[in-house]
């Protein structure tokens, strides 16, 4: 007996999707298609892997066994398939990385990434996002892994992660009732994100502290300067995150994605996004 992978990816994806049609938008085909390779797969298994019951695809006992396997099984495979690619990647790669992954994943990705494709001569830039979307639209910049605004057609999500107000312990003093921030200068999504959620409940704010990087954001923050905006994963240990009951409103998402110079270009590098998609994740986890 042979395991099809195919199957196993279209078994995975009506789970992790909580439905046929949410896994067929994943996998880019008919709802149809996916019900008929669930079929295909318990039929070679010879076992019932999804309950049909409910509205929501819950997997059978012997469904949870097959897809901690399927998991285990496509992770190998993607493995496998991103180190043989790895070997054709040769020449020079311009590389441009937000700096929000600057100040505690870019070393550690760099570094794999020379030790995963040794024949590629890797050119990197660490900036803001826009600074390096303009570049990669010039075609200075071959593949970039910044913030996703949602208007590009060339990119992936990587992952997404929410952002926090944060201060030290104790919250620094506001003057005559306005928030002392700290802030990347415009365009930053972190504080367009910031500012309109302060202008949408009428909090006055003042720019106490102006940096450029997220260093220099948590720096302040840690010194009592000002309140600050950061990802989960950039919250200190030191640092207080603020929430409703301190007066300030939820934030959205700071998504990440990587976007390609051309579709042609793009189908070239894949192998290499992959390496750094699985990079990045790792090292939020």
């Amino acid at each position: 007996m042979i395991l099809d992978i195919e199957l196993l990816r279209n078994f995975s994806a009506i789970v992790e999707n909580k439905g046929f049609t949410a896994a067929a938008d994943k996998l880019h085909c008919t709802q149809s298609a996916v019900s008929l390779k669930l079929k295909r797969l318990e039929a070679h298994v010879d076992k019932q892997l999804i309950e049909r019951n409910g509205r929501i695809p819950v997997p059978t006992e012997d469904g949870e066994l097959m897809l901690a396997y399927a998991h285990k099984i496509l992770a190998l495979n993607e493995e496998v398939i991103r180190k043989l690619g790895s070997r054709n990647l040769k020449g020079k790669l311009r590389l441009g990385i937000v700096e929000y992954l600057a100040t505690h994943r870019v070393a550690k990705i760099v570094s794999r990434l020379k030790k995963a494709f040794p024949h590629l001569d890797l050119r990197l830039r660490v900036d803001l996002s826009s600074k390096l979307l303009a570049e990669l639209q010039a075609g200075e910049l071959d593949i970039i892994i910044g913030l996703d605004y949602g208007t590009r057609e060339m990119s992936e999500l990587i992952f997404s992660e929410k952002l926090h107000w944060v201060c030290t312990k104790d919250k620094p003093e506001y003057q005559n009732g306005a928030i002392p921030m700290a802030f990347l200068p415009a365009p930053c999504f972190y504080r367009t994100v910031a500012v309109r959620a302060l202008r949408e409940i009428g909090q006055e704010w003042f720019e106490a502290v102006t940096t450029m990087s997220i260093s220099g954001i948590q720096g302040a923050v840690n010194a009592g300067l000002a309140i600050g905006v950061l990802s989960r994963s950039a919250v200190q240990p030191e640092m207080r995150i603020l929430t409703h009951d301190d007066g300030f409103p939820m934030l959205s998402e700071m998504r990440l994605a990587a976007s390609y110079r051309d579709q042609m270009f793009a189908d070239y590098i894949q192998p290499l996004a992959e390496f750094i998609r699985s990079e990045i994740v790792e090292s939020a986890q």
